[in-house]
């Protein structure tokens, strides 16, 4: 099985589009890709998903989310970063997204050693791969 896994900004957002994960799963592959602006309905529903204080409609319950994290710190070139990968597989039977598995969150928190100035980051994702194939760690 291939895994195909675009880093790049551009083509990640060019490539997250409703077709591409349904031929490239037709063809034995995975994706795995952040989801940016090109997709509002998807990104807004991945924001709602880790969104703790998302304000729920009248009658309306909120699921289990099942999540699971890990997180690494890094210290190079002057600054430490700390990377929280948050991975759910429960959004799965709510997302008409093409055989998306996993959704994720990875926070970004920079902090450069000199000045103490901090940085965050963070962005959405969705994956083909279930919580067996991959992990957060």
């Amino acid at each position: 099985m291939g895994l195909f896994t675009q880093q790049c900004d551009h083509w990640g957002s060019l490539h997250t589009q409703w077709l591409v994960p349904i031929w490239m799963r037709t063809a034995g592959g995975h994706y795995l890709w952040t989801v940016k602006a090109n997709q509002p309905q998807l990104i807004q529903d991945l924001q709602d998903w880790y969104d703790l204080e998302v304000k729920l409609l009248p009658g309306m319950g909120c699921p289990p989310k099942g999540f699971y994290s890990a997180t690494l710190v890094n210290k190079q070139h002057d600054r430490t970063e700390v990377r929280t990968l948050t991975t759910s597989s429960k959004l799965n039977d709510f997302s008409t997204w093409p055989f998306v598995q996993q959704v994720f969150r990875l926070d970004r928190q920079i902090t450069a050693q000199k000045t103490g100035k901090v940085r965050r980051v963070v962005v959405y994702g969705i994956t083909s791969l279930s919580a067996k194939q991959v992990s957060p760690e």
